[in-house]
Order: structure tokens, then sequence, then C-alpha cells
């Protein structure tokens, strides 16, 4: 069984200043739309303004930290459990996935974030109904599941700049070098290798790649480095030196150099700080029980959706 929380926040709740300004580790899989206010998130490497009808889309692994939040900022949300979380098994090594996790937000219209509010009020009103019966919970994943690919749907709309991607005539080479990346990040961190790979020269697979992505093929190599970085500081008990030596630095100063440029602070911090804030600790206590390991709506969506590579 999979665990969900549904959140309403706003300025005056515990969730929004527990951690303010504080890095968390997000290690479930959020989404959610602002209703009023502004805020300023941190996502991983990337700050970015929140504002109404602004959609969230936070990935397991990502690291969050609130900068601002104004005084008449609101919000709802679901948290859903990482493990039970069918889509994101599916598509974790896509480039779908590393997109929406280099881009976690999107600016919906008027219309359009009154549909997901509306879903997200409905799924509250389900979750807080004392009138259950035997299809509660069957009703429950459906309904998530639905308020999901309409959020995936809409967001990816906006995301104008993936269709455009998706439409590109080298989006099959952009996605066959975060395949690679995924396999080789940890030996070939040069932009030099996956270029000859596609017997290209350097220059010319770094242009591709900006114009398709609209980051530098450095930049996705970084960000692949980094989550494996940040894993395995998290779920090992690997040294520092270590770490460096299973990612191929040359010195652990050089995996630290690395780091600190990326996270803005220490390999040793940032694990140290894993240790006292997870978003778990927050709202475990608020958790119920929540499946969706029977809804063959969102498996008929991944198996018809253009983006996953289907020969991984």
């Amino acid at each position: 069984m999979n665990n969900i929380v549904f959140m309403h926040l706003d300025s005056t709740n515990s969730e929004m200043h527990l951690n303010m300004k504080k890095q968390v580790l997000v290690q479930n899989y959020l989404f959610g739309i602002c209703l009023s206010g502004s805020s300023k998130v941190q996502v991983n490497t990337k700050t970015y303004s929140i504002q109404k009808n602004t959609a969230l889309i936070i990935l397991p692994n990502s690291t969050v930290i609130t900068k601002e939040v104004s005084k008449d900022y609101t919000g709802l949300f679901i948290v859903i459990n990482k493990e039970g979380s069918r889509a994101i098994a599916l598509f974790e090594n896509t480039p779908y996935y590393k997109y929406i996790y280099a881009n976690p937000v999107a600016q919906l219209s008027e219309e359009k974030g009154s549909i997901i509010k509306t879903y997200l009020e409905l799924i509250h009103k389900l979750i807080e109904s004392e009138e259950k019966h035997i299809s509660t919970d069957i009703v429950l994943n459906l309904l998530i599941s639905a308020c999901e690919l309409e959020l995936g749907g809409l967001y990816l709309k906006e995301q104008s700049s993936f269709t455009a991607e998706m439409n590109h005539p080298h989006f099959s080479l952009f996605r066959n070098f975060l395949n690679s990346i995924i396999k080789n990040h940890k030996k070939e961190k040069e932009v030099a290798f996956y270029a000859e790979q596609n017997k290209m020269s350097r220059r010319y697979f770094s242009q591709i790649i900006k114009e398709v992505s609209g980051q530098s093929p450095k930049q996705w190599i970084n960000l692949e480095v980094l989550q494996t970085s940040k894993y395995l500081l998290r779920n090992s008990k690997l040294s520092i030196v270590e770490i460096a030596k299973e990612l191929d630095f040359t010195h652990a100063s050089a995996f630290g150099s690395f780091f600190k440029a990326q996270m803005e602070i220490t390999p040793t911090e940032y694990r140290e700080k894993q240790k006292l804030s997870r978003i778990d600790e927050v709202i475990n206590t608020q958790f119920i029980n929540h499946s969706i390991e029977d809804s063959e709506i969102l498996n008929r969506f991944l198996t018809y959706n253009p983006y996953l590579d289907k020969t991984e």
C-alpha cells in the first residue's frame, strides 16, 4: 500500500515555517498549485518565483529551500510516497522525468488552475469524509490518478519548449544522450566523450543539445553526477573519499569542489543536514493509506506516452 497526505498550506502553517530557509530533502512525489499570494522556492540548484496558478511538481530526491512566503500565500498539495508510485517507477530513467526534474514549475492559466484546484479539493473532501465505504479507496485512487494526468498534460502543454524539443529533428539524439549519461556518468564527465559517441565535434554536439533542451551538455552531466552524489551521501555508509573514488574524481577535494559549486554546501554538510531535515518527519503522522497499483488509466497513459523510451 502507498501513503499520501493532502496539504492546504498558507503563510501561517507550521509546515511553511518549520524549514524556512533550510534545505529539505523531499523523498516523495509532491504536486500541487498556488492559489494566492507568492513565494520563492529553490528546487535543487535553481530558484523559482511562485504566484497564483503556478503548478509545482517535485520529484523524489529533490532538495527544496523555501526562501520567501507572502502573508497572503495559500496552496494545495498532494504528497505521495515514492515506493508506491507506479508512475515514478516507470518513467524515472526517461527524458520526460529528467525534464520535469530540471523544470519543476509551470505557470497555468486561470481556467486550467481552477481545474486543478477542483481536483485537489475533491480529493481532500474524499479523504476527510466520514462516510467511507468499500469502494472509497478505489474512487480515491482513480481521482488522484486523474488529477496527476490532468496536471501532467497541462504542465507539458504550458512548457511549450518541451513540445518544441519533442518535435525537434535532433530530439532522439538528446534522448539517447540522457540515457548515455545515466549509464556512463560515473566514469565519463566530459562532453567530448558523448560527442564522440555520436560522431560529432564537441562544439557542434553542444550546440545541438543546447538548442533542443535549453541546457548545455555539461549541465545535464553535472545534474546526473549530482543526483548520484546526493544518493550516496544520503543512503550509503561510504566515506567522502570513497564516494569520490566511486564517482571517479581524482581526489576527494575535487569531488568536494564540484559538489559545493552545485549545492553551495560541502558534501559533509549535506550529509549532516539530511539527518536533521527530512520532509517525512513533518508529514509521516498525517498519512492515510492509498494505492494506485490497480489504476489501469495510469498504465495506459504511460504505455502511450511518446516521451517514454520503450527500448530501455
